[in-house]
């Protein structure tokens, strides 16, 4: 009674019958419970029938303690039985409804459902399921949270309907975000809701003993569909990585559970496991559970693995998701889990079925696959999880924990063996672990592009290839069946796979894979090719390879693999190089006959479309294709198989599926058909418009440059394949696919030529290809060029409209480049001397053509020259074929018709041959030079005939002899790299760089030779740190103030940094610099900023910097860097006035840079060549000669004694010949010593540092090749034959100059590397003689000559003054010859330099053969010279005496066939003059001894015979001054009769014939006489002119008389 006073209840103020409710209240307020739960029943229901009131949620309240209470006397069963009956619970219920009091009546219902499940079914019958939904968005975290644990209890009264009403509520949405409660009580509740939901909805719709309701299945979608809207997926994952065991274990319940019956949950799942590895890893780690592992397997495999289990197709809109999912599982160790499931079979334990759910999410999954609910597919699952994850991780069998790869092997081929090859058995069975093909097939390709064949042939060996080829893989009833069961359709395409990958991997063993793997794979032995030929036949007669629909996906993925697989037999896979499997022919022989395959290749090449799908079949059919066509035999050898095979696939169609091919999209596919077309096209009849289709699509590939990039592309999509055989395999792309245009135009006859002649593609192609022999220097370059000329000569022999077409593009001008190029090969190059004789065909065949033939003769590429260059050549019978043809096509520009009709022709003709010199040549032909050479006389008649023609034409040329002079641009036209020294050479024109110069030399002189940069304040106190962090600031604003702030200051650090270098006696401010980085930065600023480039002048000479960068340890960037900055300042150039100073102030430091290099004569050399190496050296040639023109001009002037200065001409010549400082004579020497043997040159390259820099400073290829000893145009002395034609212009025209300075007060090393320089350039370069200035360089040579020549020194002097003078005058002729007569005393000095010789022991062999041959050259210009030397009797008595008596030191071949050359030249300048030298005493005996002379050997023997013969008789026929006898008579036809008998046995030789002519005329004149007629008359002169008419007569039959053909 006090507890209810306390509680407020008043007893007076109560009723009766509210009095009997006392012991009610009592129980609630807190008194002793009954013992009976009928009066605990009884007492509650009143209080409970209450409206809402603070009373009845305090006996809400009473009620939930006593159910929660473990020690009440009543069981809480018997007392939630109780409260059933009694209505209690259904009271409760309501009082769900409203509050007070709903979270006690929430608790209450809690534990009256959870003890009781009738007690639960009340609470459903009273709708508690539904009240309770609202109470769970309560914001009464209490409320909340009873709620959510009353309501899993409560689903078990009424799992389904419960579930259904909650699902037509929406409550799962409620559910669902509960799982992302911040209360771990809450999130527990609702994933115990959610489990009971799925549980009682899965169990419904499929139950385990009958079937399921529809009504329940339409309830189950409806509930997975709201789950996956609320994002059940995202909520559910961060459960698996909680504390809580239980939640944990629930949250993977549910996962599995609705992965297994939702789709779309499984691509969101999909989705979430590929971005989060933690994920992966709880799921690795939950298949170490069994109760588990089946389930968390199938959903590994089914994240990572999306192929369809019942088509076969993989679902391409979660393929991306799968492979990062695949890529996430493989970082976690998902590849072992999966193997330990293909080993581990162990079934799950008895607490395998502890969860309902999972059970009937089992039952759902096992109809959707179509198998037992009860089967485990433990192995299908880890199968699925390897083949995903080989298939999308590069090297995850290389890179994975579990290096047991043998076995996987063994587990794989098990599962096959086991599982797969007995379900396929079943012919309406469902096949099982469908990805074990798969996973093979990939494994072994990993392993393959590892190079490591061991996986295939262990394979092979344990017998997975024979179980292919003899069980169901290859069944051909599968095609039947293939709408019904296309999962069969996709094991035969992973079976063919899996044989493809066999056999592409047996090939990285090449010793045992072939042998181990053909041979159980390919015929005879193996079944495969023949059951896989009968199912593409059965394919093809069901019109599956036809097809295009979706249906046939599968089909065409099957066909696809099995061509794969075909191609693989055919030897596709094997690399180049390989010798072919003995099986390969069997394998094509029984492919090419079935029909199946040829359909099939066809169909599939024929089909364009861009899904990956098509394209793969596309290339599996062009791979097929190719392997067929594949012929590995030499050139040349028969293959009867391969002919059989073409002949049958060019009947069938496939030449123009092939050609149209070309064009394809792919360039894989490409590629692949080029190897076809090559062969096919072969085998096409002539005019076959496809050969004319493949030959366009070919020219337009070849001119976009797909060829290369397809080639590129497939090569390296392969690989393993190292670049350098990818750049060999490009080049065999390329020239396969120019062959393959030249076979298209000749097997396809005017059809293709037109074709082909009016594609702007093929044109293009063609034209730029052909130019690669002028480009680059290779076999490569010379045959693909070779094969483009000989198909322009295709296209163009018969048609000049064709020919037109292609010389609208260039391919007159190519054809020409190539022809000039070639004449100037090295004669040992067989390929070059091929594509000259190409190019020469191509300019004969365009030369029959009016039009063409002028627009060839007019061009500027001097072919005419090079044409008749190429007929001087002919020497023997092997040179005479490249002759002949030269000689033909001269001869289509020498007809007749245009001779009359274009003039022009004719002129040009004239001017190249006499700039050729080619005339002598033409002539010896007509007497019949050539006939020795010849195979018989009819073939020298054509000869003589066109060389009559020729000569006809250049006779009736308009133009005098010497009027246009038509020579060759110096060597390869198109090679010539330094185009930018012309640039340099006119832009010094236009820019008055000369004048400039000049005048800033003459203000330096006049200053003292001060600084020549105007130095800018310096920068107190600044260390050189500072300075150099200055320098390399860079300026990041537009302003022009600030940049122009910038670089004032710049130029003040950099004054300052040249104070600190000129001022620093220790260096150690040099080093400072240095090591500071201010080296690099001047580098980079130098040839733009002259402070910068004074300051960088001083620190490279207080820092020696050049024997670092050349000598020492050179770095090679530094030096390429510091190398091309020094040329590059050199060559400045100025752009506008007001930077003219400015150019000269940096050329200036360039040049004093080059000097201080130059004066350390160890790094002369390496200068140069490294200047070569960087494709620089013409252009500093080309900048040098012009300095050196102005300060020789201005420093002429100022010379004092020896104490001469010349920084660029000393430059000049240590960059020219860096290797000439001792050469103290003549031309002779320099050209012994420019020639040494290659060995020594490969050892002075052995000891430079230079020589482990070329490859690094090389600016390409043929820079390095001409730089080296192997290179002919390479010199250890000298690098005149690198320059180009501009720079060899300017060299030329500089000679003049340093003759000047030779003249000057030069001395030591310096003057005789001048006179080097000056040699070199004359002997290495002859063609620019006539670029040096006569007006300015014969007055220097001669007085050259004048100085004392007793002296060794002055001597070489005179020698190299006398051999210049000879050059000239047989060059320039009269302009030079004139003021070399005027001079009265320069033939009495050299009367006496020769006479000295002759009478002294003085050493001047060298120096008399120069004096001679300026004579001998004189002499041939004409009388008036020859008058001149006549009248000097002492110096005819000199040469006399040098043919009788030459000294010891003189070489007496060279010097007496000289002076007889002088006294000949004389004697034939008229009577008058023979008479004075025949008045000279013993000139006739000393002529007669010198015609049979015993010690002379070829060549000169032959001149200095013809020199006597013509002397001898000249001064016999001067009757009236010899005085002949008897005795000289018989003397002189003895010596001739010696001589003749000497010639005749030498009979075939070479130019020995020559002689004979000469030698007649010395009978001749004899005759005239009586005692010569007398001496005549003896047996030796008539045997001797007998057998000389029987020799005439054989190689000329129809000749009547022998006359001679010199008369005098």
């Amino acid at each position: 009674m006090e507890r209810a006073a306390w509680l407020g209840w008043r007893v007076q103020c109560l009723s009766s019958s509210h009095r009997l409710r006392w012991p009610n209240r009592c129980i609630v307020a807190g008194a002793i419970v009954p013992p009976s739960a009928e009066l605990v029943s009884s007492a509650f229901k009143p209080l409970l029938s209450q409206p809402p009131s603070p009373e009845r949620a305090q006996a809400l309240k009473a009620l939930s303690k006593v159910l929660a209470d473990k020690n009440s006397p009543i069981p809480c069963d018997t007392l939630v039985r109780s409260l059933s009956s009694s209505g209690v619970l259904a009271l409760v219920a309501e009082c769900l409804q409203k509050a007070p009091g709903q979270e006690s009546a929430a608790r209450c219902t809690y534990f009256a459902a959870r003890a009781d499940e009738h007690a639960a079914r009340i609470l459903l019958a009273n709708s508690a399921e539904k009240l309770l939904l609202p109470l769970l968005t309560s914001p009464d975290d209490g409320l909340q949270q009873w709620a959510a644990a009353a309501m899993a209890p409560v689903l078990m009264g009424d799992p389904l309907g419960a579930t259904s009403a909650i699902v037509s509520k929406g409550g799962v949405f409620t559910i669902v975000a509960l799982l992302s409660s911040v209360s771990t009580d809450v999130r527990s509740h609702a994933l115990a809701t959610l489990v009971a939901l799925c549980s009682a909805a899965m169990n419904a719709a499929w139950p385990k003993t009958s079937l399921g309701d529809s009504n329940a299945r339409t309830m189950l979608n409806m509930l997975l569909e709201m789950a996956n809207d609320a994002g059940v997926c995202e909520t559910l994952i961060p459960l698996l990585s909680t504390q809580q065991e239980h939640i944990a274990t629930a949250a993977l319940e549910c996962i599995v559970a609705l992965h297994f019956a939702s789709s779309k949950f499984r691509s969101c799942f999909r989705r979430a496991l590929a971005g989060n590895r933690k994920l992966a890893g709880d799921l690795v780690s939950a298949c170490t559970d069994r109760r588990f592992v089946h389930y968390v397997l199938r959903v590994l495999a089914d994240a990572c693995y999306c192929v369809d289990e019942e088509t076969g197709v993989e679902n391409s809109d979660e393929a991306s998701a799968a492979a990062d999912a695949a890529s996430v599982l493989f970082t976690v160790g998902g590849l072992g889990v999966a193997v330990g499931a293909l080993t581990d079979m162990t079934e799950s334990n008895s607490d395998s079925t502890f969860s309902s759910l999972l059970e009937a999410a089992a039952r759902i999954a096992a109809d959707a696959r179509g198998s037992d609910a009860s089967f485990h597919s433990q192995r299908d699952d880890g199968t699925r999880i390897i083949a995903s994850i080989v298939a999308h991780v590069p090297g995850a069998i290389d890179r994975s924990d579990f290096e047991d790869s043998a076995h996987l092997l063994s587990a794989l081929v098990s599962t096959v063996a086991f599982e797969l090859a007995p379900s396929l058995e079943i012919q309406e069975g469902r096949p099982q672990t469908t990805a074990a093909l798969l996973a093979l097939s990939l494994c072994l390709s990993a392993r393959a592009r590892q190079q490591d064949a061991a996986l295939a042939i262990e394979a092979a060996q344990i017998g997975l290839l024979e179980l292919i080829g003899t069980r169901g893989f290859f069944d051909v009833s599968l095609v039947r069946n293939l709408k019904r069961a296309p999962i069969r359709g996709f094991i035969a395409a992973q079976g063919a796979m899996l044989l493809h990958s066999s056999i592409r991997a047996c090939w990285c063993d090449f010793n045992n894979g072939p042998q181990v793997v053909l041979a159980l794979a390919a015929p005879p032995g193996g079944r495969s090719l023949s059951r896989l030929c009968q199912l593409l036949d059965a394919l093809a007669q069901n019109g599956l390879v036809f097809s295009t629909d979706s249906l046939t996906d599968v089909a065409s993925a099957l066909v696809t693999a099995i061509m794969l697989a075909l191609g693989s037999l055919c030897g596709a896979t094997r690399p180049f190089g390989q010798v072919a499997h003995a099986s390969e022919d069997v394998s094509k022989r029984d492919i090419s006959l079935s029909l199946g395959s040829c359909v099939t290749i066809a169909t599939s090449l024929s089909h364009e479309s861009f899904a990956l799908e098509k394209i793969e079949r596309r290339r599996a059919a062009a791979r097929l294709l190719a392997a067929l066509l594949r012929d590995d035999n030499p050139v040349g050898r028969a293959n009867e198989s391969l002919d059989m095979i073409a002949s049958a696939l060019v009947h069938a169609g496939l030449l123009g599926i092939v050609a149209r091919c070309l064009d394809d999209n792919d360039p894989i596919v490409r590629t692949t058909a080029l190897d076809a077309f090559v062969v096919l096209s072969a085998y096409a009849p002539t005019q076959d418009r496809d050969t004319a289709v493949g030959g366009i699509a070919l020219g337009t590939a070849l001119a976009r440059g797909l060829v290369a990039s397809d080639a590129s592309a497939q090569h390296t999509a392969i690989g393993g394949i190292t670049p350098e055989i990818v750049r060999l395999r490009i080049k065999v792309a390329v020239e396969k696919a120019v062959g393959a245009l030249y076979s298209a135009c000749r097997h396809g006859g005017v059809v293709a030529s037109d074709a082909i002649s009016t594609s702007a593609d093929c044109q293009n192609a063609l034209v730029s290809l052909a130019r690669l022999s002028s480009s680059i220097v290779c076999e490569f370059a010379l045959r693909c060029a070779g094969m483009c000329l000989s198909t322009v000569i295709t296209i163009a022999i018969d048609s000049e409209c064709r020919a037109s077409e292609l010389a609208k593009v260039g391919a007159c001008d190519v054809a020409a480049t190539a022809l000039v190029d070639m004449v100037h090969r090295d004669p040992r190059d067989n390929r070059a001397e091929e594509l000259l004789r190409i190019a020469m065909g191509v300019v004969r065949i365009f030369a029959t053509y009016t039009e063409l033939r002028r627009q060839l003769a007019n061009s500027n590429v001097p072919i005419l020259h090079a044409l008749f260059l190429e007929i001087s050549r002919v020497r023997d019978h092997t040179s005479l074929r490249l002759g002949k043809v030269a000689l033909a096509v001269l001869l289509s520009f020498a007809q007749p018709r245009d001779v009359i009709a274009h003039p022009e022709i004719a002129n040009r003709l004239a001017a190249a041959a006499n700039c050729a010199k080619a005339v002598p040549t033409l002539t010896h032909v007509l007497k019949g030079g050539w006939l020795t050479h010849c195979t018989d006389a009819a073939d020298n008649d054509i000869i003589v005939t066109s060389a009559r023609q020729i000569m006809t034409a250049i006779a009736n040329a308009k133009l005098p002899v010497r009027s246009k002079c038509l020579e060759p641009q110096s060597g390869n036209i198109a090679k010539i790299r330094f185009v930018s020294s012309i640039d340099i050479v006119g832009g010094d024109i236009k820019s008055r760089f000369c004048e400039r110069y000049t005048a800033r030399l003459r203000r330096l002189h006049a200053d003292g030779m001060q600084n020549a940069v105007e130095q800018s304040t310096v920068l107190g106190g600044a260390d050189p740190a500072a300075l150099v962090s200055l320098i390399a600031t860079e300026v990041s604003s537009d302003d022009p103030t600030e940049v122009s702030a910038h670089a004032t200051a710049v130029d003040r650090a950099c004054a300052t940094l040249r104070v600190l270098l000129v001022t620093d006696a220790s260096g150690c401010a040099a080093t400072q610099i240095i090591q500071g980085g201010a080296f690099v930065q001047l580098l980079a600023r130098a040839p733009k900023s002259p402070a910068v480039a004074d300051c960088l002048e001083v620190l490279c000479n207080v820092g020696e910097l050049h024997r670092p960068l050349l000598l020492s340890k050179p770095t090679p960037e530094i030096t390429i860097r510091f190398v091309d900055t020094v040329i590059d300042m050199l060559c400045t150039a100025s752009h506008s006035l007001s930077q003219a100073d400015s150019d000269l102030n940096i050329v200036w430091a360039s040049l004093h840079i080059l000097h201080t290099i130059c004066s350390d004569s160890d790094a002369a050399f390496m200068l140069a060549v490294a200047i070569a190496l960087r494709g620089h050296l013409s252009l500093a040639v080309a900048r040098l000669t012009t300095i050196v023109t102005a300060e020789v001009v201005v420093g002429a002037r100022t010379w004092q004694g020896s104490n001469v200065t010349l920084p660029a001409t000393l430059t000049l010549v240590s960059i020219l010949a860096p290797r000439i400082q001792d050469v103290a004579i003549g031309l002779s020497d320099i050209h012994n010593f420019l020639h040494l043997s290659t060995n020594k040159r490969q050892k002075l390259f052995e000891r430079l540092p230079v020589r482990s820099l070329m490859e690094r400073l090389a600016i390409d290829k043929p820079a390095l090749f001409n730089c080296t000893p192997a290179s002919r145009r390479m010199d250890t002395n000298s690098l005149v034959a690198l320059l180009d034609d501009a720079a060899s212009a300017a060299a030329a025209r500089t000679v003049s100059i340093l003759l000047r300075v030779l003249l000057g007060p030069v001395t030591g090393g310096f003057r005789a590397s001048l006179r080097g320089v000056i040699a070199a350039i004359i002997v290495q370069r002859p063609t620019i003689i006539r670029y040096i200035q006569v007006a300015t360089a014969v007055e220097p040579a001669i007085q050259l000559v004048f100085d004392n020549p007793s002296v060794e020194t002055s001597r070489a002097d005179a020698t190299l003054g006398l051999e210049l003078l000879s050059i000239m005058v047989d060059t320039k002729g009269e302009s030079v010859a004139h003021p070399i007569l005027v001079h009265e005393n320069f033939f009495s000095c050299l009367s006496t330099h020769i006479l000295r010789v002759t009478t002294t022991s003085c050493r001047g062999e060298l120096f008399v053969l120069a004096a001679l041959d300026l004579i001998a050259n004189l002499t041939n210009l004409g009388r008036d010279t020859c008058v001149r030397v006549a009248s000097r009797r002492d110096l005819l008595g000199a040469l006399v005496i040098l043919v009788e008596c030459p000294t010891p030191e003189i070489s007496h071949m060279r010097v007496v066939e000289k002076a007889l050359l002088i006294l000949a030249n004389i004697s034939a300048g008229g009577p008058a003059l023979r008479d004075v030298v025949a008045q000279v005493h013993g000139i006739l005996e000393t002529a007669i001894k010198a015609i049979n002379l015993k010690m002379v050997v070829q060549p000169q023997a032959t001149k200095l015979q013809i020199s006597a013969a013509r002397l001898a008789a000249a001064l016999i026929r001067a009757r009236g001054v010899t005085r002949l006898t008897s005795n000289t008579a018989e003397l002189l036809v003895a010596e001739v009769g010696d001589a003749f008998s000497s010639i005749i046995k030498s009979y075939g030789s070479c130019g020995v014939i020559t002689p004979l002519y000469y030698l007649i005329g010395v009978l001749d004149a004899l005759s005239y006489h009586a005692e010569g007629a007398e001496a005549l008359q003896s047996s030796g002169p008539v045997s001797v002119l007998t057998a000389l008419l029987e020799m005439t007569l054989q190689r000329f039959p129809d000749i009547a008389e022998v006359r001679p053909i010199v008369h005098f």
